[in-house]
């Protein structure tokens, strides 16, 4: 049986040497026909039950026969490696094609690899049945078997699996015992191999005396461990407290800033909704006051009629007086005109009391005093919730200045905790890092007690930063400086809000 691997990728093969060789193996017409048409003119024609289908051209295929390690030394041993018909170097590998008279007709030609004397499975395999036709053969058709490992090896590998099961070895972790089932193992590999067994034995030997030594330092190494733990778990303690506290009074602060911005929401729709009243009132006032002058001109002219009408009924009685004296011996007319006078003076007092009917249906003085009276309260209570609101926000200043003092104690603590935890992470005498602590702690000290509270919070800003890009805390020593106090008049009585918060902070640590 003879082997094809056909690929896109592959080096060309000198084809006349190929082709020379072909009949010579004892391939059929046909199979020497189809390799002929498929290497020169790159076309293949498949026949199915007798039928020969039409040339398809193949353009980017090229055919490469690959050849086993018996045949490859035997072509080695009868014919001379230059020999362009028994090795051809391509582009990455060599390919072999041995003459039939020198191999007895016997070839043995693998697919891919070609240094490997047998392999698992071949996924692209082509072989020529009795009847002259090119069969593909399936994935599970053409696997074989794996390549065996070496009888010493696998007695190892069954000693290393007995052990295991033996002493119940789980595997993921690691475990003394199955380091000790590995060293016995390597220790016998050492007793067989006679060349490299003193070599091999001198690295076990290297090895064991690290671990012994590693193991001493660890042994060093477990003080600094327990004092760090205790460090750590008292930092954490400190923070928890610190954070606790903080988290007590920050509830707190944020429960009365609720409650005060919902109140000071309150007052501005009230104060929205007397001024909207205030509008309303303003405007009903001036449509009045526009009344109270239409009224007043009406009155005016009303008065000025009553008078005219006044001065007409006096010169009426003088007219009537004297038609009496000049007409007194008709009394018929006297009648007749006094009846005309008691109807034009019930007329005049019928309006007169229609005007005084009209003035107090239109104009109510206590409803007016009564609006003016509510306008000064609603102002005086305006005045009162502006003061209060004026009083709450520098309450509200107060809070917010608390809260960065607080921020910046909560910053301070946190930088001594991290370069406390750096510095007893790294390599030195207890002692010293003792010291060394010591020392930054105090530098602190010494700069929250006599430092300007502005300079502290720029201090505590450019260490975090120094703490975030990775360095290590300056331990250099500061001047002491004169402490700062804020300079008060005598009498006024009133402290600064940053100084009273820090003293209070100051009395909480101590306590």
């Amino acid at each position: 049986m003879v082997l094809l691997d056909i690929s896109e990728a592959f080096d060309r093969v000198w084809h006349k040497g190929l082709l020379a060789k072909i009949p010579s193996l004892g391939f059929s017409s046909a199979l020497v026909s189809w390799t002929s048409s498929f290497l020169s003119k790159r076309t293949i024609s498949v026949r199915v039950d007798g039928v020969l289908s039409q040339p398809f051209p193949k353009m980017n295929y090229v055919c490469r026969y690959l050849i086993s390690d018996e045949t490859k030394n035997k072509v080695l041993i009868k014919r001379d490696k230059e020999d362009v018909l028994n090795k051809f170097n391509g582009r990455y590998e060599s390919f072999y094609f041995p003459p039939a008279y020198d191999i007895n007709n016997r070839l043995t030609i693998d697919a891919w690899p070609a240094h490997a004397g047998s392999r698992s499975r071949a996924t692209n395999q082509v072989y020529v049945s009795p009847e002259g036709h090119l069969i593909q053969q399936s994935a599970e058709k053409s696997k074989l078997p794996p390549v065996k490992k070496p009888r010493f090896l696998e007695i190892l590998e069954a000693r290393i699996n007995k052990e295991k099961a033996k002493f119940r070895v789980v595997e993921g972790k690691p475990d003394p015992l199955r380091l000790q089932i590995y060293r016995e193992i390597f220790t016998i590999f050492i007793q067989t191999c006679v060349y490299y067994g003193p070599l091999l034995a001198r690295i076990k030997a290297e090895y064991e005396s690290y671990l012994v030594h590693v193991q001493d330092q660890l042994k060093k190494l477990q003080p600094i461990r327990e004092l760090l733990w205790t460090v750590s778990q008292e930092c954490e303690n400190r923070v928890g407290d610190m954070r606790r506290r903080e988290n007590k009074d920050i509830k707190k602060l944020k429960q009365e800033k609720k409650a005060l911005l919902t109140q000071i929401s309150n007052l501005y729709e009230k104060g929205k909704s007397l001024s909207v009243e205030v509008d309303h009132l303003t405007t009903e006032l001036e449509k009045k006051a526009d009344d109270w002058r239409t009224e007043s001109d009406g009155r005016k002219l009303l008065v000025s009629e009553v008078n005219e009408l006044t001065s007409r009924l006096k010169e009426m009685e003088t007219l009537a007086r004297a038609e009496v004296i000049d007409d007194s011996e008709d009394p018929i007319k006297l009648r007749l005109a006094l009846d005309q006078a008691h109807k034009t003076i019930n007329q005049l007092q019928t309006q007169v009391i229609e005007f005084e009917a009209r003035y107090e249906a239109q104009v109510s003085r206590t409803k007016y005093e009564e609006v003016r009276k509510n306008l000064a309260s609603q102002i005086e209570e305006n005045l009162r919730l502006k003061e209060e609101l004026e009083s709450t926000q520098s309450r509200y200043d107060l809070l917010q200045e608390h809260c960065v003092t607080l921020n910046t104690y909560r910053d301070l603590y946190y930088i001594q905790v991290t370069y406390a935890s750096r510095i007893v992470a790294t390599k030195g005498e207890p002692a010293q890092k003792v010291d060394v602590l010591s020392a930054i702690l105090n530098k602190w000290r010494r700069i929250t007690a006599d430092k300007p509270w502005a300079e502290v919070q720029r201090m505590v800003a450019d260490e975090i930063l120094r703490l975030e890009s990775g360095q290590l805390p300056s331990t250099v020593r500061t001047s002491r400086a004169p402490r700062h106090r804020p300079t008060m008049t005598p009498g006024s009585g009133q402290d600064p809000p940053t100084t009273n918060t820090r003293d209070s902070i100051h009395r909480s640590d101590a306590a």
